[in-house]
């Protein structure tokens, strides 16, 4: 990755799925995360990373008993949505 190609080591003190737990163990001054803009809280700092180019995978699940047709809606808007740059970070 990019921290290795600048000869630089990094030591993980925490892989989680988590985000909530994620900012947490950065607010307690463990270190830093990657993570979106829209997660920040009070007491976090945020920097842009230009190099690196990071993708986000959103999921989409619903119950068996939902309304089949409102399933495919919901979908196909998902799917042909236009990009907004907004919404980077879901992507």
């Amino acid at each position: 990755m990019l921290f290795a190609r600048a000869g630089e080591r990094t030591r993980a003190v925490l892989r989680s799925a988590d985000e909530g737990r994620c900012a947490a163990a950065v607010l307690a001054g463990l270190g830093v995360a990657l993570m979106p803009r829209s997660l920040l809280r009070p007491g976090m700092a945020a920097a842009g990373i230009r190099e690196v180019a990071l993708d986000r995978r959103v999921v989409m699940t619903w119950r068996p008993q939902v309304d089949a047709e409102l399933v495919t809606i919901l979908r196909d808007a998902a799917q042909s949505a236009t990009r907004d740059l907004r919404l980077d970070f879901a992507r």
